[in-house]
């Protein structure tokens, strides 16, 4: 990767941090925690069999000189995990991705294989499982041609299966901060936002094709300010997408359910009433519809409380119109749903 063009806010960060400890060594070790746990005794699961590292370590992911950022830690659907990040190994941020098996040993190339290391930064590393033991990973590229999203799917043995690089997802506009859900096909759901108040998808099949044409289509109307979006697996081949907007200084957040064909509902407001809202979350009910959770300045509290909605199929409101307070008693701010 060569030098990077543009002033991206997040590129922008993330090089001064890593100039302000130049020289140091930083080493991906993944805690044997979460998922991976021996959830029965919850005892790490990997305690005898991490060898070399002893019993109850953490697995060195990587460990080559410099900075990894923004790990991503997905299940691959086989008991083991797929991890992705970008690193400063070479003169730029790249993507890599590396998989765990249930033993405890990492499963593809030492230090992980690289998805793209096309000239330019590439970072905002989002993955989602592929339903065969790999991944669909998406991110933000700076690639000569400016600020895009691109893809790439890593299959279960390691090997990169699209174009070399990455496959080009958003065409005719930027694109940032990209957001995968799988579609149960072997392909996947990718949204990102297209610059200021615009929120755009596609759908790729396992092939890498893009199905809704070059350019993908819009999710959001314009907006002052757009925050997010998060998505999500509907579990029956479609995935629920959820973002912030801000119109005027006030902050509301909107629902949609995304088909094989493209937008299969309008996008609608998790609550009417004229209330802050931000930080949303979304996860698949299992039943076809999502349950969808946010901070809100109306909590019963001195500040913002989290409030929470399941939506159907389509996008109708399961529990109170207005959403429903988790945690209705808590004496200070409740801010990070998830």
């Amino acid at each position: 990767a060569g030098e990077a063009t543009g002033d991206d806010e997040g590129a922008a960060a993330a090089m001064k941090a890593i100039e302000s400890v130049e020289g140091m060594s930083v080493k991906i070790l993944l805690a044997l925690t979460g998922t991976l746990l021996a959830l029965a005794a919850g005892q790490p699961a990997w305690s005898s069999a991490a060898g070399k590292h002893g019993a109850g370590a953490t697995i060195p992911v990587c460990t080559e000189p410099g900075w990894r950022i923004a790990m991503q830690l997905i299940p691959d659907g086989k008991q083991g995990a797929i991890v992705a990040w970008y690193d400063t190994r070479g003169t730029a941020f790249d993507v890599y991705a590396q998989r765990l098996t249930p033993g405890g040993t990492v499963a593809w190339a030492e230090e992980g294989v690289a998805l793209c290391q096309a000239p330019g930064e590439q970072y905002n590393v989002n993955i989602a499982p592929d339903g065969s033991g790999g991944a669909i990973a998406a991110w933000t590229d700076s690639r000569p041609l400016g600020f895009h999203v691109y893809a790439q799917r890593v299959d279960a043995r390691g090997r990169t299966v699209w174009t070399r690089d990455g496959v080009l997802i958003s065409h005719g506009s930027d694109g940032f901060t990209p957001m995968v859900a799988e579609d149960g096909s072997g392909g996947a759901y990718i949204a990102w936002e297209t610059g200021p108040g615009g929120l755009r998808a596609q759908h790729l099949d396992d092939d890498g094709n893009l199905l809704w044409g070059q350019a993908g289509v819009g999710v959001s109307g314009p907006s002052d300010e757009l925050l997010g979006p998060r998505l999500a697996s509907d579990g029956a081949g479609g995935a629920f997408i959820v973002w912030t907007e801000t119109r005027a200084g006030s902050a509301r957040v909107f629902v949609r359910r995304l088909g094989g064909d493209g937008p299969a509902t309008p996008a609608v407001p998790v609550s009417t009433l004229p209330s802050d809202q931000r930080r949303v979350s979304v996860t698949g009910d299992g039943e076809g519809g999502a349950f969808v959770a946010w901070k809100d300045d109306r909590g019963a509290g001195p500040g913002y409380g989290v409030l929470a909605q399941r939506f159907d199929a389509d996008c109708r409101s399961q529990w109170d119109a207005q959403g429903i307070e988790l945690a209705p008693d808590a004496v200070t701010d409740e801010l990070y749903p998830a």
